[in-house]
């Protein structure tokens, strides 16, 4: 698949459920519910990716099959990070197996085992192998046909970690820049789009102040302007998405940043994905929750 390979580690790296929570909203793994049961190897700023787990998982179903099909979990060990092989080569590695321990209720659990391994095939291409096995245990066999289904589903949604891990870096640059109040009312070079030097109409001068980019504020031109819909967390730990626009700089900026070194930062923050005030300034898009993660 097209990408980096820290992006696509980045993308699929969560070892709190915040994180598991803003992954799945980007990339729609059918996770319902979850939570991380325990955390055996924390991931630490000199290598951020390392991490090993146990997670609860309850996959959810659409909504017009859960009358007859319920929802499986699942308790497992997940192991992320990087290794080096021995001819220098360096790889991404995700491993998933469930475990039983007898303090967990006893209720129809799913099993599943599933390795993968991401190497950098060249500078815009990032090979995938994935093995997997699913036993969604019990209920009738059109209910383990969904299942599966829906596994399958969870399967190939690796494909979308870069998206993932691209829109946490779009997310992450916005309060890197982030100007003062008074720069914000008055943001320098600002009558003019910054990236082509177009001047606002008259309509878009009333609208002047939610044309501008999210991360430099200066007034940027339909043309020219990058949306991107990006997901926040609230104080209440609510989740929400919103529209912000972006100029072609800061865009290229923001995704050209050295994905490690993000990744540490929000070991150091808990807030890094945290909704800001600059947000709502600069989009006129309206807030949206997610129901189904909230």
């Amino acid at each position: 698949m097209k990408g980096d390979l820290d992006d696509t580690i980045y993308g699929f790296v969560c070892p709190t459920l915040d994180m598991m929570r803003l992954k799945t909203s980007y990339i729609q793994d059918t996770m319902y519910r979850a939570c991380v049961l325990a955390t055996l190897v924390k991931p630490v700023t000199e290598d951020p990716f390392r991490s090993v787990s146990i997670k609860w998982v309850e996959k959810g179903q659409p909504f017009h099959v859960r009358a007859v099909i319920k929802n499986r979990d699942f308790v497992y060990m997940e192991s992320t990070g990087t290794r080096y092989l021995r001819n220098g080569e360096r790889v991404g590695y995700q491993l998933v197996h469930s475990v039983q321990f007898p303090e967990t209720p006893a209720t129809i659990r799913g099993n599943m085992l599933m390795s993968a391994i991401y190497r950098q095939r060249d500078n815009s291409v990032v090979d995938v192998f994935i093995k997997g096995f699913l036993n969604p245990a019990g209920g009738l066999t059109r209910s383990i046909i969904t299942l599966t289904r829906s596994a399958a589903k969870a399967l190939l949604s690796v494909s979308k970690n870069v998206h993932c891990a691209q829109m946490k870096k779009l997310a992450w640059s916005i309060p890197q820049r982030c100007p003062t109040t008074m720069e914000r009312q008055a943001p320098e070079g600002s009558t003019v789009c910054v990236t082509c030097s177009k001047r606002p109409s008259g309509k878009h001068r009333l609208l002047h102040r939610h044309r501008c980019c999210g991360v430099c504020t200066h007034y940027v031109c339909s043309s020219c302007r990058i949306p991107k819909k990006l997901h926040f967390m609230m104080v209440d730990r609510k989740m929400l998405e919103q529209e912000v626009a972006f100029c072609p700089r800061c865009c290229v900026e923001a995704l050209d940043a050295k994905t490690v070194m993000i990744a540490s930062q929000e070991l150091l923050f808990n807030d890094v994905y945290g909704w800001n005030e600059i947000c709502a300034y600069t989009s006129g898009a309206e807030i949206s929750l997610f129901d189904d993660l909230n």
